[in-house]
């Protein structure tokens, strides 16, 4: 949208600027030692924030490129490693700065403390969510083959009723609609209670009514609206080919 500054670009303007002002301060001589363990943390976050705004110009040409492409069939997609770590960067990149302030106005350790904690409470919700979202799949003849962690299962394209795209401009889902959850249920390998009750969750339907699965931005590295798309053409019964 005109006029809005992106997260990304917010974050890189204030290590920025709070960069800048620890560097004229310690010119100046006040409270140089705090201020230099401030500049550390300000110089991580903004290196942290230059990935961030990189990451989001080469998802721009990626997307464009996959907009003139084709999905591969047959092949378990995954999401490339470089685009997995702008999460936990863009974090490290907003919580930068508030460490260097509580460092500027008390001490280093009480900064390290502030990452640290910010850290352990990443870690522990990105592990919930690996858990629970199907990060990688594969477009096969019966079916789209979604794979959770320790688990795979396989939507048949019959039982698909809808493929939509949602959510805000820099950060799609796509909404698989179903008819059915229990042929996707049937399908679970390894087949154990435990694996299917985590499919079923992530299903929003364990008992083989209608349910509904969301795909994040970039799952399987493919922008949204052109999975959107690729299944979309799945159910209609199109052929699709290679993506690189």
């Amino acid at each position: 949208m005109a006029g809005k500054v992106r997260w990304d670009t917010g974050c890189l303007l204030a290590n920025l600027g709070l960069l800048g002002a620890a560097v004229w301060a310690c010119h100046l001589g006040l409270g140089a030692h705090r201020l230099r363990t401030a500049a550390t943390f300000l110089v991580l976050g903004t290196i942290s924030s230059l990935y961030g705004e990189l990451l989001f110009h080469f998802c721009k040409t990626r997307a464009r490129r996959q907009k003139e492409s084709r999905v591969a069939r047959g092949v378990r997609l995954r999401p490339p490693l470089w685009i997995v770590a702008g999460g936990p960067i863009a974090i490290l990149a907003a919580s930068a700065p508030v460490a260097a302030m509580v460092s500027a106005v008390g001490s280093g350790q009480a900064g390290v403390g502030v990452l640290a904690s910010v850290a352990a409470l990443t870690a522990t919700v990105g592990y919930f969510v690996l858990r629970h979202s199907c990060r990688s799949l594969a477009f096969e003849p019966g079916g789209l083959r979604l794979y959770l962690v320790e688990t795979s299962f396989v939507i048949p394209w019959k039982s698909i009723a809808s493929a939509d795209v949602t959510g805000q401009a820099e950060w799609k889902l796509v909404e698989v609609a179903l008819f059915e959850t229990a042929s996707a249920l049937a399908s679970v390998q390894p087949d154990t209670l435990r694996m299917r009750q985590r499919v079923a969750l992530a299903l929003y339907g364990g008992d083989g009514s209608p349910g509904r699965i969301l795909l994040d931005q970039w799952a399987a590295g493919i922008d949204a609206p052109v999975l959107a798309r690729a299944i979309k053409a799945e159910m209609a019964g199109a052929g699709i080919g290679g993506l690189n």
